[in-house]
């Protein structure tokens, strides 16, 4: 029978991912293999991790430096795998080093990406597979994401792909909304009254916190963009699923829970850093992959200036805004 391989990116949270590893031995009946890549996390972080990964796979697995001859086979013949990156290369980067010990893995044939503030609240995998394989064109399937505790939606799992035009608007008047309390819901399907409540639908961005794939897919759309940092990747896999003629699916009768879907939606509770990688992933997708003319690409470029210019100054004095 073959694999799953699970990708958790771990950085200076091991408690996050012993909670997110614990959850999936509780509710999985599939065959998985499971990499857990470390992005250069704090020495005792590491440390913690590394004894995380122990308790729960035993002194069998392997843990390899990124960097050691021979890492890219850690996972052949075993069931799980510690990669440790020697720094922190950001999301698509740490991903993709986890997909080349899959890839290597003769045993593996689909991948889900896994964040690791994801737990498992029932068996998924099997059901994922069975639309996966059902359905030749599809490229990522995922489930419905809730908040902690199951307390409403997480809205960024099932997404239209914004215009270009819409980005920019939203960059331009980001604090007037918020000052009014507005909050734009077009991009999101199942914030709709008429959205469905069971079945698989068809959508453009997933979350990338959990999603599954065929292995022999993801080498075709050529892994994660490593030119991201932070966010902005599943606009770019969709781009590149959508130009070999693939799409993506939800299914909302598979659930899992996001704990970090309270806070990914509120760019007032960021750092600078975080938003500047986050206009930068942006940029690159509209740039590379939106199709977008060159007049517009400009404006959306200088609409990200506005945008991270207005945060800074908000930061600055702070102002909190809705």
């Amino acid at each position: 029978m073959q694999a799953t391989a699970l990708i958790i990116l771990n950085y200076n949270n091991a408690a996050a991912t012993a909670d997110c590893l614990r959850s999936v031995r509780t509710y999985n009946s599939a065959r998985i293999k499971t990499v857990v890549v470390d992005n250069a996390s704090r020495p005792e972080q590491r440390e913690a991790l590394i004894d995380v990964f122990r308790r729960e796979f035993g002194d069998g697995a392997a843990v390899v430096e990124a960097t050691a001859t021979g890492a890219r086979d850690a996972l052949c013949g075993r069931d799980a795998a510690l990669l440790l990156c020697p720094e922190n290369s950001g999301y698509a980067q740490g991903n993709n080093a986890g997909l080349e010990l899959a890839y290597a893995d003769p045993d593996v044939d689909t991948v889900m990406i896994l964040n690791n503030d994801i737990l498992f609240v029932e068996d998924i995998i099997p059901g994922l597979l069975g639309i996966l394989d059902a359905r030749s064109d599809a490229a990522m399937v995922s489930p419905v994401l809730y908040k902690k505790d199951m307390q409403g939606l997480d809205l960024n799992c099932a997404r239209r792909k914004p215009a270009v035009g819409a980005i920019i608007k939203a960059n331009l008047l980001h604090y007037w909304w918020r000052l009014r309390g507005y909050r734009p819901k077009e991009q999101y399907i199942l914030a709709e009254e008429s959205a469905p409540t069971s079945g698989v639908i068809p959508v453009d961005l997933p979350s990338g916190s959990c999603m599954l794939l065929r292995k022999d897919v993801f080498r075709r759309i050529g892994g994660f963009d490593p030119a991201t940092f932070l966010f902005y990747e599943e606009n770019i896999l969709n781009a590149r699923a959508e130009a070999i003629g693939l799409r993506n699916y939800l299914s909302l009768d598979h659930r899992c829970i996001h704990l970090g879907a309270a806070t990914t939606s509120a760019p007032s509770q960021a750092s600078y850093p975080i938003m500047k990688a986050g206009a930068e992933s942006a940029c690159h997708y509209v740039e590379h992959y939106s199709g977008a003319s060159l007049p517009m690409r400009l404006l959306h470029r200088l609409s990200w200036h506005f945008f991270l210019l207005t945060f800074r100054i908000q930061k600055a004095l702070g102002i909190k805004v809705g």
